[in-house]
């Protein structure tokens, strides 16, 4: 970025246009590095018949579940600033020991769907 304006009389020190077309190449490797490994994770089953791809799917939704699930313990746990006199008291409209475990099993089901992830990514060829 430094070479996309200098002061008069100066030099850049490497050619814009030089830079923009390296720019465009490796963008276009990217993409098509991309399109490879989306083909790939389309085409490449798991043991329970999933597409890799599914799998990443579902692995993602896990995480953000249970992010959802800790961010709603987090919030029915915390006790804030009481009222002087304690005239107002909080009640929880969520059973957090039962969300605590939930977690407890999305997390575990993460974790094992992104082994199988895993396994998958070290085994299997990138297609052409």
């Amino acid at each position: 970025m430094a070479n996309a304006k200098i002061l008069h009389g100066d030099i850049p020190a490497e050619d814009p246009s030089t830079l923009l077309a390296d720019v465009s190449t490796t963008l276009n490797v990217l993409e098509d590095l991309n399109k490879r490994i989306q083909l790939t994770q389309g085409q490449t089953l798991l043991e329970s018949g999933k597409t890799l791809a599914d799998a990443i799917v579902e692995r993602d939704i896990l995480a953000q579940k249970r992010f959802i699930y800790q961010s709603l313990v987090a919030a029915a746990s915390s006790t804030g600033k009481q009222p002087h006199g304690n005239e107002l008291r909080w009640l929880r409209t969520v059973n957090v020991s039962q969300l605590q475990h939930q977690i407890e099993q999305i997390a575990k089901e993460h974790q094992l769907l992104d082994i199988r992830i895993q396994k998958a990514g070290w085994t299997t060829e990138l297609l052409e």
